[in-house]
């Protein structure tokens, strides 16, 4: 691998200076037609260290822009001469290691004469491990996956980052791991061929066990550290559990999801009788849910059941497929007359409202199980299938087929200057409660009601005593809080105007990177309180506030 590193790093350097060669010989050939004044050239040097450590960095490569290129020393050092004022930063990489965002603001403004450059490289994360068995004995041939906790449109989600098989000694490593939040889990495994008679397979393991609140299982990596986990699976005979799918004699065939009692998916060998409807699935002793889907021309059908296999055949079992909570949608809309003198800026009798059509609208539920990210879109009834899932139409919508589990709510306004004002299923208050489904009963109707009475909020942002260092692009980030509907708002510099700015609270953040969130957490947004500014926006109100750059972790 060193070698490989030696030789791409060679080729980087010689291709720069190759281009740099090239673009200094066409300069010296127009300079007689069109002479121009270079900026005096100056000489930059600096460091690169380990941003945890403080030690120097070997063998780093440091670029300045396209033109210049160079490895660091033993003690981290790098120099280059004939810069001029319009190159960019200079910015450093290395295997193992990841850049620093935070330390890359302070590289501009580089000239002739400055003090040496400190660029700051955060090194790797590793997690490593051994698979043994119930006897202690290594497995080998163990598929391992390893999971992070992300967050991604204002929720946490498990996504499987990495995937290896552990080696003849029981061995996995996972490397290269920014700072965050893991867990591994060994895959099932059989051993031999599950159809034979005493067949065995190793039932998945989680690491950290899942819990009744599953983004609290987790191994929280900081930069640099070393972690070893053991993994130690049960293994299981296999058993046939056989039955009839009642409902699937119109479809090509059925599909069968089987998740152990952790919420681990088992890649159970399955098979279906689509003529006779017989199923037959082969599962260790354990209790799972099994989740059974299958396709009609008239939409997707699916059945969910606890089943128990008593280390023992088990036969008989009855599936029933049926069509999920189909939910109407109902989109309103409250105008608020701008030249009424009662236009929601604090008169005695209130905003003049006036009735009009609403603006459309993206509409979906979206699932708020962390380990699992699926969104149901709401569509005109008429909505031809396969067709473009945006509804963008105006008139009445349709969630279809939802099956049972816990949703959010999620509304994106066709219209900046619209939001949503209330959202309600029945006597849920979908602002800021979920919604529970059950087996193809949703047991009510969902009304969105929008206004168009917004504000402005005016940031600015300030980036303290590192002003003058500042070469990165600042982020400013409005946050809503305490409503799982509204989304952020995000622009960059270092005075920003936000226009369409719904009523409520936010929190306002000004970071060095981007950064998603968890906002639509209420719980976890409060850890960040003091990373930044709350304020309130009125209706038609305007929000000034200054908020400096946030340095530190929650």
């Amino acid at each position: 691998m060193m070698r490989g590193l030696k030789a791409w790093c060679c080729i980087a350097i010689l291709a720069i200076v190759c281009g740099r060669a090239s673009t200094q010989d066409a300069a010296s050939g127009l300079a007689g037609q069109n002479p121009q004044v270079s900026p005096e050239p100056y000489e930059v040097q600096g460091t690169v260290i380990n941003s945890l450590t403080g030690e120097p960095v070997y063998r780093a490569l440091v670029q300045i822009g396209g033109q210049f290129a160079a490895l660091t020393d033993h003690e981290g050092h790098f120099e280059f001469e004939g810069v001029t004022g319009s190159e960019a930063p200079p910015w450093a990489m290395k295997p193992g290691y990841f850049d620093d965002p935070g330390s890359r603001r302070f590289l501009a403004n580089t000239q002739s004469g400055s003090q040496p450059l400190v660029i700051k490289l955060i090194p790797e994360a590793v997690l490593s491990g051994t698979v043994i068995g119930q006897d202690g004995t290594p497995l080998e041939g163990i598929p391992i996956e390893l999971k992070m906790l992300t967050i991604s449109d204002g929720l946490p989600r498990w996504q499987t980052r990495q995937g290896t098989i552990s080696n003849s000694e029981g061995k996995y490593r996972f490397f290269e791991l920014q700072a965050g939040k893991y867990a591994v889990v060994t895959g099932f495994h059989v051993e031999g061929l599950a159809d034979e008679k005493n067949s065995v397979a190793y039932i998945p393991v989680r690491y950290p066990a899942a819990t009744s609140t599953e983004t609290q299982a987790q191994i929280e990596l900081a930069a640099g550290d070393h972690r070893e986990v053991s993994l130690s699976p049960e293994v299981e005979r296999l058993y046939p559990v056989t039955g009839i799918v009642n409902g699937a004699a119109e479809s090509r065939g059925v599909s069968f999801r089987v998740e152990t009692a952790g919420g681990e998916e088992i890649s159970a060998v399955s098979h279906f009788n689509a003529r006779t409807s017989e199923f037959r699935l082969l599962l260790p002793g354990g209790t799972y849910t099994v989740t059974a889907s299958a396709y009609l021309p008239q939409g997707a059908l699916e059945s969910r059941l606890q089943l128990s296999v008593p280390q023992a055949p088990v036969s008989g079992v009855s599936i029933a497929l049926e069509p999920g909570a189909t939910i109407p949608v109902e989109v309103d809309a409250e105008t608020v007359d701008q030249s009424s003198p009662a236009n929601g800026q604090g008169a005695d009798n209130g905003p003049s409202l006036v009735s009009g059509q609403a603006p459309s609208a993206y509409i979906t539920l979206v699932t708020a199980d962390p380990a699992a990210a699926q969104s149901y879109p709401a569509n005109p009834p008429d909505r031809h299938r396969g067709a473009d899932t945006a509804a963008s139409a105006v008139g009445p919508l349709l969630i279809e087929n939802v099956p049972p589990g816990r949703y959010l709510l999620q509304v994106q306004p066709s219209q900046s200057s619209w939001y949503v004002s209330s959202a309600h299923c029945g006597g849920v208050d979908l602002m800021h409660d979920e919604l529970a489904i059950g087996d193809g009963i949703a047991g009510c109707s969902i009304r969105v009601v929008l206004r168009n009475d917004t504000g402005t909020v005016h940031v600015t942002a300030r980036s303290g005593d590192d002003a003058a260092g500042l070469g990165g692009k600042l982020y400013v980030t409005l946050y809503p809080l305490d409503d799982f509907v509204r989304h952020p708002q995000q622009g960059g510099g270092t005075d920003v105007n936000f226009q369409g700015v719904a009523p409520g609270s936010y929190l306002v953040m000004t970071l060095d990177h981007q950064e998603e969130l968890p906002y639509r957490d209420p719980e976890a947004m409060r850890r960040y309180a003091g990373l930044g500014q709350e304020i309130t926006v009125s209706p038609n109100g305007t929000a000034n506030v200054e908020v400096s750059l946030a340095h530190g972790e929650p």
